[in-house]
């Protein structure tokens, strides 16, 4: 049985609260995609993933900021020739 699949189990035999990077990383990537597909999954491995309401709270904790959180300035000044604005 490959470890995963072995991590699965045990973790809802042991009533476990946590999910493995990798099951977090599969979940989110498919309830993104389809979360029709994602309920069906979740019936066929006998709820071994999270409940959609877990994944909303996921959802909830991403850093939604922008990529660049220094401000930028401009420097108004164009040149004739190059009709440009230079940002500093």
């Amino acid at each position: 049985m490959p470890d995963k699949v072995k991590h699965m189990l045990n973790r809802k035999l042991k009533g476990n609260k946590r999910y493995s990077p990798e099951l977090h990383s599969f979940t989110l990537t498919l309830h993104f995609y389809s979360p029709k597909t994602y309920g069906y999954v979740k019936k066929m491995w006998d709820n071994l993933l999270p409940n959609p309401s877990t994944i909303r709270n996921w959802y909830r904790v991403v850093d939604g900021g922008p990529f660049y959180e220094g401000s930028i300035e401009c420097d108004c000044t164009t040149s004739e020739r190059t009709k440009t604005v230079h940002l500093r």
